[in-house]
């Protein structure tokens, strides 16, 4: 057993033992939960390897505090037109998902009657159905790709970004993208 002469340390000793009121209390006093122990291990990575998911929560939740100002930094900075892309690209998806409701709400409202489905019908449900299916993996696409551009930019431009798991990262900027979008107009 090694003595916790740091705060570092006793941050780890108390991931450790789950003691969640210290962990707090060390964060509030300022010890970063972006730490490594001797062996290359942030708190987080220490309390997920110990199965600690309510302190893991904690701490993510912590790191995320401080990766979401520097990712919304990277995306004003860099990100605009591909988030006015992105979201161009959502409300084409949305339209096209209405128009394929619409197309087999037709369908469906014919079980009731006495009429023949036309082969009309049934191609435009089926084009509306291929057409949505195309926007929404355009849309996952374009977000992967903005993903991996805006996690290029992290990677590369804050050194503390190696402390923190790649899906981890990319889980932040995710979440980040859709709160963006969403508060477009």
């Amino acid at each position: 057993m090694f003595s916790c002469s740091s705060d570092e340390d006793k941050l780890f000793r108390a991931v450790k033992t789950g003691d969640s009121e210290k962990i707090l209390e060390l964060i509030e006093d300022g010890v970063s939960v972006l730490t490594t122990n001797r062996n290359g291990l942030t708190p987080l990575d220490a309390a997920r390897l110990n199965g600690q998911t309510e302190i893991a929560e904690i701490l993510y939740e912590h790191i995320k505090k401080i990766v979401e100002k520097d990712i919304f930094d990277i995306m004003q900075k860099k990100f605009i037109s591909d988030l006015t892309d992105l979201k161009d690209t959502e409300r084409e998806r949305i339209s096209s998902y209405n128009s394929y409701i619409s197309a087999n709400e037709k369908l469906l409202s014919l079980i009731s009657d006495d009429k023949r489905i036309s082969d009309e019908l049934i191609m435009e449900e089926e084009t509306n159905h291929k057409l949505h299916q195309t926007l929404i993996k355009n849309f996952i696409n374009k977000k992967v790709d903005m993903i991996d551009r805006i996690e290029y930019e992290f990677n590369d431009g804050y050194e503390y970004s190696s402390k923190i798991g790649a899906s981890d990262k990319r889980h932040i900027i995710n979440v980040n993208i859709m709160f963006r979008l969403s508060s477009m107009n």
